[in-house]
């Protein structure tokens, strides 16, 4: 998480291995955005590697079953969100945080 002058507020990990990587992804953001709602950052852009987590943004019928409500309570949640494609090699910072996220037990902020 980063502010509008790109100031790190943190991040969060959580080991999430039951899920595929797109599952993965989607819940990330889930998190995302609820934790922001819970801070009260109401402006949030969103940056992904993955181009069918983007398109969720455009079609919630991708959406894996049993997140749909989940997904669509997020957007309820009176905040201005944009999604936007990044290249892997731009996202390094995620993929540090994936990988502290296999190994820890739960979450950690």
């Amino acid at each position: 998480m980063r502010d509008h002058r790109g100031t790190c507020l943190g991040g969060f990990a959580s080991n999430l291995s039951d899920f595929s990587v797109f599952e993965v992804e989607l819940t990330c953001i889930i998190l995302a955005l609820e934790y922001s709602a819970s801070q009260s950052w109401h402006n949030i852009w969103i940056e992904n590697d993955s181009t069918y987590v983007v398109q969720a943004f455009k079609n919630v019928d991708i959406v894996p079953l049993y997140l749909p409500t989940r997904w669509h309570n997020c957007f309820q949640l009176g905040l201005q969100t944009i999604c936007s494609h990044i290249y892997r090699e731009g996202n390094c910072c995620a993929d540090k945080l994936a990988e502290y996220g296999h190994a820890v037990v739960g979450s950690a902020w």
